[in-house]
């Protein structure tokens, strides 16, 4: 069983041999019994050592007891504090309960009222306990899965969100991390891994301050890692901008090593999706950039990101007959699906879907412009195995159906 230290305070030592004498009478429990004369005593006892009861008499030399509850409350939250004392006015009861106090005794008191007392508050004290080790054995697991996740390259977002409110950060400015280490392609693994070590202890400790979390993991793949970071308070672009540059600057100079950073503000919409997207810039790092600080709507990649796209529409016109799917569009810049979308959507106000049929109808109205081949004829050219269904959708771009189109330009 759990020790539970318990403080005896009075000024007069036959009170205190009594209380001990009665509190070391009950059976089961393991306590470790101090006594205090004095308010200076009493304090002395709280800065040494973890004390879990404190009975305290309210009348003593020097401070008083409700003095002392304060500063005990000050030094250690935790401790639970019962008055014993002669006075029995209700303005002291209040005080008491305004303090936290767990229960208030009058003198005399009965073997059984201090037992019966002390036994509800030890009760209570290892209620308490339980509870804390539940939150803490819940939290320790939930941070390691998170940390197994952002090492795999992938974020939950009710698991990000149940760890911040564990850590009391219901509302809380987020950045996603990403750092690639691709001059270490060449070198031993185990100073790969030695690298990456310090890298993270490096970036915890630049942001090792009062209201940030730091969440981190390597990858399987040894060249990069991934970091959520995570402020209480609102930081400002600049100023972080400014911290991450530095730290590049340091890594580098200190470990003699390239660091290509990339991070962006998760500013709404699922931390998952985001943190793919993340995933995804962070390989358009260059030597020339070590450092991007990317907003999903306007960041400094954006000629990067519009030169991935640019080669897919390429390829999309290339291909307007084998009717291409996203992945596979995807493929031909080495990027996930998310990711092109989410360009599409940028740079293009459209899905890709919507894009790829776009250019499609548009080679369409060309030959048929063309007058040399039939509405079947173009159906067939351009991959639409269905004529009904090409005419709802030429019709839905155009206004008007492919006959009628053909009309015109007759």
């Amino acid at each position: 069983m759990t020790e539970i230290a318990v403080l005896v305070a009075d000024d007069e030592e036959l009170e205190r041999r009594a209380i001990k004498k009665i509190l070391g009478e009950m059976n089961g429990l393991s306590l470790v019994l101090y006594e205090a004369e004095n308010g200076r005593e009493v304090l002395e006892r709280i800065k040494q050592a973890k004390i879990d009861i404190v009975l305290l008499d309210i009348k003593m030399p020097g401070l008083d007891g409700i003095s002392i509850a304060k500063q005990i409350n000050l030094l250690q939250p935790a401790t639970h504090i019962v008055f014993v004392t002669a006075f029995s006015e209700f303005d002291y009861a209040r005080e008491a309960i305004r303090l936290g106090v767990q229960d208030y005794l009058v003198k005399p008191v009965s073997r059984e009222t201090v037992q019966e007392t002390i036994a509800k508050v030890i009760q209570h004290i290892q209620k308490e306990h339980h509870t804390a080790h539940s939150s803490l054995v819940s939290e320790s697991l939930l941070l390691q899965e998170l940390e197994i996740d952002i090492g795999k390259g992938r974020l939950s977002d009710e698991k990000l969100l149940a760890y911040a409110e564990y850590r009391g950060m219901k509302k809380s400015q987020t950045y996603l991390i990403a750092a690639d280490l691709g001059c270490l392609a060449g070198s031993n693994k185990i100073v790969q891994e030695n690298l990456v070590k310090k890298i993270k202890i490096y970036l915890k400790n630049s942001f090792d301050t009062p209201g940030t979390i730091v969440l981190g993991s390597e990858t399987e793949d040894i060249r990069r890692f991934y970091a959520v970071l995570l402020f209480s308070e609102p930081v400002i672009e600049a100023a972080l901008q400014s911290k991450f540059g530095s730290i590049v600057d340091q890594i580098k100079n200190q470990l003699g090593i390239k660091l290509h950073f990339t991070a962006m503000e998760w500013k709404g919409g699922s931390i998952g999706d985001l943190f793919m997207e993340l995933c995804n810039y962070s390989s358009l790092a260059r030597d020339a950039l070590p450092l991007l600080i990317v907003d999903p709507e306007a960041g400094q990649s954006q000629e990067h990101a519009k030169g991935k796209l640019a080669k897919i529409m390429e390829y999309m016109r290339q291909h307007l007959a084998q009717n291409i799917s996203l992945k596979e569009a995807a493929s031909v810049v080495g990027l996930s699906p998310f990711h092109v979308s989410h360009l599409f959507k940028t740079y293009q106000g459209e899905t890709f879907v919507q894009v790829y049929t776009r250019l499609r109808i548009e080679a369409a109205k060309n030959v048929l412009r063309d007058g040399r081949y039939s509405i079947k004829e173009v159906c067939s050219m351009l991959g639409y195995n269905d004529q009904a269904y090409f005419s709802r959708v030429f019709k839905k771009h155009e206004g008007i159906s492919p006959q009628e189109y053909l009309k015109k330009y007759e």
